[in-house]
């Protein structure tokens, strides 16, 4: 899959009904498994066939896994946010996949809707972090005046129902003493293995035997260490791979900014999701959650496209 990677800009710049199927496609699969989700909180009755339990107060998609649902949200939310600034060579773009625009405009705004409230209920606030990172690199992309005054009263309001409404988004990490415990493990397991490390996720099948080796205090009050990952995609990078992976993990976020930057059409769409998912990855690991990968490595394709057919645009006469 890897090797052909590289034929998929010449595939998608030739076949628009492609494209169609990925962005309606796409949208209405994440309509329907935030609508499903809903459901399924409201009724306490899971889709059939998952067998994970629904987490009360927090809504999951059809899955039940709040993490892969929320952080995988936040990057859409950020490509919807993008699709209503799109610059002169994207709406040539849009009007090629969609001509009516009352369809595009009614479709946008119904996953606008659909992905901003199911962000919120996930209450993951890794994600929103995320998002608030993301938008403030949008906002430095467009470069627009009267946008950061938008945001910063869409901001305030945001805040202030949140503030009225759920008590989660303004809960202080310092109460969150397993996540604590799990960085701190996880950095010196790191300084224990610089080299290679643990091997791949090997912190996370061994961190409550690590802390408690390290002197470290159990997490709970049953005298008991808590086993997961290291909740910080570059700590469990360096606790599980070593300074190689580590530094790896770091280079792939650096280049892959650079490379967003450097495309006019698409730096809108992808800087925005670089810079979400280095901020939300510092409280969370979602770089080995097979699920949020996967949108990972999907938008990084999408993004060379882009980069791709940027360098097959003729050069503007001067």
């Amino acid at each position: 899959g890897l090797c052909i990677l590289p034929l998929t800009h010449q595939v998608l710049r030739e076949r628009v009904w492609l494209w169609r199927a990925i962005v309606f496609g796409g949208g209405v699969l994440v309509i329907l498994v935030t609508i499903l989700g809903i459901i399924g909180q409201v009724t306490g009755t899971q889709v059939p066939g998952i067998d994970r339990p629904l987490r009360e107060g927090r809504l999951g998609g059809i899955s039940g896994s709040v993490m892969t649902y929320g952080y995988t949200m936040q990057f859409i939310f950020l490509l919807v946010l993008a699709a209503w600034f799109p610059t002169e060579t994207v709406k040539r773009w849009i009007t090629g996949i969609c001509p009516d625009r009352r369809i595009w405009f009614g479709f946008l705004s119904l996953l606008s809707l659909t992905v901003a409230l199911g962000v919120y209920l996930s209450m993951s606030r890794g994600a929103v972090l995320g998002i608030g990172i993301g938008c403030l690199g949008f906002l430095v992309v467009l470069r627009s005046k009267r946008l950061w005054v938008l945001a910063v009263v869409a901001l305030l309001g945001i805040g202030w129902f949140a503030s009225e409404n759920q008590a989660r988004y303004f809960r202080s990490l310092k109460k969150d003493t397993v996540r604590y415990a799990q960085w701190k493990g996880s950095a010196l397991a790191f300084l224990d293995h610089p080299l290679f490390g643990l091997g791949h996720r090997q912190f996370e099948k061994q961190s409550d035997v690590l802390k408690q080796s390290y002197g470290m205090p159990p997490d709970f009050r049953k005298r008991t260490y808590f086993r997961g990952h290291a909740h910080n995609n570059f700590l469990e990078a360096f606790a599980s791979n070593g300074v190689f992976g580590g530094l790896a993990l770091i280079a792939f976020c650096g280049f892959w900014l650079t490379e967003a930057w450097a495309s006019s059409d698409g730096r809108r769409f992808f800087v925005p999701i670089v810079l979400a998912f280095i901020a939300s990855g510092m409280v969370e690991n979602t770089f080995t959650d097979s699920e949020v990968l996967h949108s990972i490595l999907f938008l990084y394709v999408l993004s060379h496209v882009v980069l791709r057919y940027e360098e097959g645009k003729p050069a503007a006469a001067t």
